[in-house]
């Protein structure tokens, strides 16, 4: 409960949160909640990676992404999406793609609602309410995109932290450069 908070923390909250108009207790409550959701998160991330650490090669590292991670993750699907030849394997997109959904060079974008699904999730566009796109910089100096779909219009939203996401990218990014 609250009396576990730092006193000087909790009073120096208070303020906030009736200016909010919510009960201490509400945000409180709040707060420990995303804590544990975060912590699920992180422990979801963790076994996706153990699972990529086997991948002997690019082409078992894309079939660990696209069959494992969806149930590692609690997502319906993930795939990778390349321009060109950058990933053999990978789902074609067209040349521009990933700059035109990751502009001005950012790294992450959570969406609401995903769009341009037929082109990222293929057969499984029809699942995809919510997404989440990670740039990928290769090994080879070029570029690939990884996309984990939800059919949950909440799922992924532009407010969440990109830590956990950034994490899975890099990783996804190393296994996808071996040889």
């Amino acid at each position: 409960g609250p009396g576990s908070c730092r006193p000087y923390l909790w009073a120096a909250l208070l303020p906030a949160v009736r200016a909010r108009g919510g009960s201490p207790r509400a945000t409180l409550e709040d707060v420990v909640s995303h804590g544990r959701a975060n912590q699920a998160n992180q422990a979801r991330a963790h076994k996706a990676v153990l699972a990529l650490m086997a991948a002997r090669s690019a082409t078992a590292a894309l079939d660990i992404l696209a069959q494992e991670w969806p149930a590692l993750l609690g997502v319906d699907v993930v795939t990778v999406c390349a321009e060109g030849r950058a990933v053999l394997g990978a789902r074609p997109l067209a040349r521009g793609s990933i700059a035109r959904l990751l502009p001005n060079g950012a790294t992450f974008m959570l969406r609401s609602q995903a769009s341009d699904t037929d082109a990222l999730y293929g057969e499984a566009a029809p699942l995809v309410a919510s997404d989440a796109l990670a740039r990928l910089t290769l090994a080879s100096g070029g570029e690939a995109l990884l996309a984990c779909g939800s059919r949950d219009p909440g799922h992924f939203e532009p407010r969440q932290g990109t830590d956990l996401m950034s994490f899975l990218a890099s990783t996804a990014a190393i296994a996808l450069g071996k040889a």
